[in-house]
């Protein structure tokens, strides 16, 4: 990412809107729209299943996603604007606030931690397919001229044609190739496990999502948003990004974990550690593959300086949720050690035991018992009540298990 900024800063013409590469339509539509299809095609569909069910995680993820990080972004970004900071990078740090998690980066660093990347993966999904209606309609809520927003309202002050344009350019590039990507999923599960391992998917999208960085800040610096806003507007938002990643990261672990509060009601709504894990960082997230069509599409009639400001919030919370995410893995995977190896053991001990009754079910039905299938069937089944009874035992809550 590194690169790709440098890059911006001495060639800004290239990926700016309207540039070389017309980044506005390559990477916009085009990336945006891949990055989606390869999250289609590498969410598992058996995480999803198992994610599905669980209401609890998915409601506190839901609050915090869009109403406690929208709640903190917009009162640091009326701090900055009272005292005098520029009003459209303000602006566009209480935008940031209202965006959706991110697509790729959450699950890898749950799934670093040895997290349930069953529930990060549903949370994308759901966080994805909410935020293209909800984060317009915060950014209207919050930027009104009563409340001190006139010069970073988005839109002409109508929702109508905003949602127009959300569904017109978000349904194309976002939910149609997700969902596009399931489905082939579901239709070839081997032939797309396989090429996800060879062209290495991750990676890829990874990469397009670099590109998204890397435009917005081509725009940046072809229109001198960097030099137009004031050096204190810029470290205020440095500082502010850092300063609502931690307080939304700890707000999370406190709500999950409820650490020092007794009693039966605490027991039975205490998450699991590994679940812990997924919200701890899908909760304080956001995503600058969603974040930046948005935030284009909010202010498409605004002159291509003050989107550019708008979208510098935006770009240095990705920069630094990445490199804060990389710094806390180690920690947090020793903090769910122990539920971490029982899960390990436990997923190993149930494929060794699966691979035992599938060569038993082998064996009887080449006898001719006729029972193999559901001789298997039935040591599977006894198989997971047995080790679920064991995990329990490391666990206040069942957590959800997927295969690594």
């Amino acid at each position: 990412m590194g690169t790709l900024i440098a890059l911006a800063y001495a060639f800004p013409r290239v990926g700016m809107t309207g540039g070389s590469v017309r980044a506005e339509y390559t990477v916009t539509w085009g990336g945006v729209a891949l990055i989606f299809l390869i999250a289609g095609l590498s969410l598992s569909l058996d995480a999803l299943k198992k994610g599905l069910p669980h209401i609890q995680a998915h409601a506190v993820c839901s609050v915090f996603t869009y109403l406690v990080a929208p709640a903190l972004a917009l009162g640091f970004g009326t701090a900055g604007r009272d005292a005098g900071l520029d009003v459209y990078v303000m602006g566009g740090m209480v935008v940031t606030g209202g965006l959706p998690t991110t697509v790729a980066s959450n699950v890898s660093a749950t799934l670093a931690t040895g997290g349930s990347t069953a529930l990060a993966s549903i949370q994308v999904l759901i966080s994805n397919t909410l935020g293209p209606f909800i984060a317009p309609l915060l950014a209207k809520m919050f930027l009104t001229p009563h409340m001190g927003w006139a010069a970073a309202q988005p839109g002409d002050g109508e929702l109508t044609p905003i949602y127009v344009r959300m569904a017109k350019q978000l349904s194309a590039a976002l939910l149609g190739p997700m969902l596009f990507g399931l489905f082939i999923q579901h239709l070839f599960p081997r032939p797309v496990a396989r090429i996800r391992t060879v062209l290495h998917l991750a990676k890829v999208a990874a990469f397009l999502t670099s590109l998204c960085v890397w435009h917005s800040f081509s725009n940046a610096f072809a229109s001198g948003a960097f030099l137009t806003a004031s050096h204190a507007s810029i470290i205020y938002l440095c500082f502010m990004s850092w300063a609502s990643y931690l307080i939304l990261t700890a707000l999370v672990f406190l709500v999950v974990r409820l650490p020092g509060v007794p009693g039966r009601a605490a027991a039975w709504w205490r998450m699991s550690k590994r679940d812990s894990l997924a919200l701890l960082f899908c909760g304080p997230a956001k995503g600058v593959a969603v974040g930046a069509p948005t935030i284009a599409i909010l202010y498409a009639d605004r002159e291509l300086a003050v989107q550019a400001k708008l979208s510098l919030a935006l770009v240095i919370y990705q920069g630094e949720q990445v490199a804060m995410a990389q710094v806390v893995v180690p920690l947090l995977r020793w903090w769910a050690r122990d539920e971490v190896a029982a899960h390990e053991a436990a997923e190993d001990e149930r494929l060794r035991l699966r691979e035992i009754a599938k060569s038993r079910g082998g064996e009887k039905t080449q006898s001719g018992s006729g029972d193999g299938e559901e001789a298997e069937e039935k040591s599977v089944a006894t198989l997971d009540v047995e080790l679920g009874k064991g995990e329990t035992r490391h666990r206040h809550r069942p957590s959800i298990n997927i295969e690594h």
